[in-house]
């Protein structure tokens, strides 16, 4: 069976199918493996909307099952933002270390007590067919007072980390899915 990762994002493409390899027996495949194939700008006004949007564009165009994704980090002091628009936060063509910035500038000297947010991301897969399930999940934490990132990590700590869907897609049961989140006392560091 082939599992084709729906973003044009190398990197993340290249991380997420170097997880999966690790932990699945299937084929797992990156869009640079279907030259020609590109995604639909993101519309959705929800990260599921986006993600299944993504997961159907790469499945209908590959032949094969294929996994989108869409997450954010929503910030409590600044209403939500970054959000949906995470990725461009500061801006067309940023780097991670800008959106960081842009954050930690906008949070100022707030208290810790005024810096929590969250990590939401969900995940869609979709067959050729057009079924689809979805999986989402949700890290709470602060947002620490100094860019703490490493590449293209950000700067929120976790305090919990948990899906929130109520069971594991029917294509995933029975096999253990790795996180990038994991158990670390420190907690984990996020991408955004």
């Amino acid at each position: 069976m082939v599992l084709v990762i729906a973003t044009e994002n190398k990197h993340k493409g290249e991380e997420l199918a170097s997880i999966l390899r690790q932990e699945m027996e299937i084929d797992v495949r990156t869009l640079a493996d279907f030259p020609g194939v590109k995604l639909p700008p993101e519309t959705g006004s929800t990260y599921r909307e986006n993600a299944v949007q993504k997961a159907l564009a790469a499945a209908k165009a590959t032949g094969h099952w294929a996994m989108g994704d869409d997450s954010g980090m929503e910030v409590d002091a600044l209403g939500g933002a970054p959000g949906l628009y995470s990725a461009r936060f500061a801006g067309e063509g940023v780097t991670y270390a800008d959106n960081r910035k842009k954050v930690l500038d906008l949070l100022g000297d707030r208290p810790d007590d005024q810096r929590t947010a969250r990590f939401l991301c969900t995940i869609a897969l979709a067959s050729p067919e057009g079924k689809v399930e979805v999986v989402e999940g949700r890290c709470e934490g602060r947002i620490t007072r100094r860019d703490v990132g490493e590449g293209d990590s950000d700067t929120i700590r976790s305090s919990s980390c948990r899906p929130t869907t109520r069971r594991s897609p029917s294509f995933l049961r029975g096999r253990k899915i790795g996180s990038a989140i994991g158990d670390r006392p420190s907690g984990p560091r996020f991408r955004f």
